[in-house]
């Protein structure tokens, strides 16, 4: 069984799964608010969330980037490094579908 994330609803981690209604049927329930879903896979599926993730992996690593430049370039020369940088991390997240 894999596992399961919290709940989309109240964001509790105390989720359990429900398999008496039927063999081979699974239900997501949430302890706190009582919150259910049909199957795990729809549980566990957040695009949005997966999205924000995929975008802040991208951010970061634009950020890494421009912390590496040294303090001895020229002013504008960073400042045009660094848009081009966070332009190529926004530009990515666009092609990434």
């Amino acid at each position: 069984m894999r596992e399961l994330k919290p709940c989309p609803f109240c964001g509790c981690d105390d989720i359990f799964v429900d398999d008496s209604l039927a063999p081979h049927h699974y239900i997501a329930v949430c302890e706190m608010c009582g919150a259910g879903l049909d199957h795990i896979a729809a549980w566990n599926h957040r695009p949005i969330e997966d999205a924000i993730r995929a975008e802040n992996e991208r951010l970061t690593e634009a950020l890494e980037k421009i912390g590496s430049h040294s303090c001895d370039n020229e002013w504008a020369d960073i400042a045009v490094d660094m848009a081009a940088i966070a332009r190529e991390a926004l530009n990515k997240g666009d092609t990434d579908d």
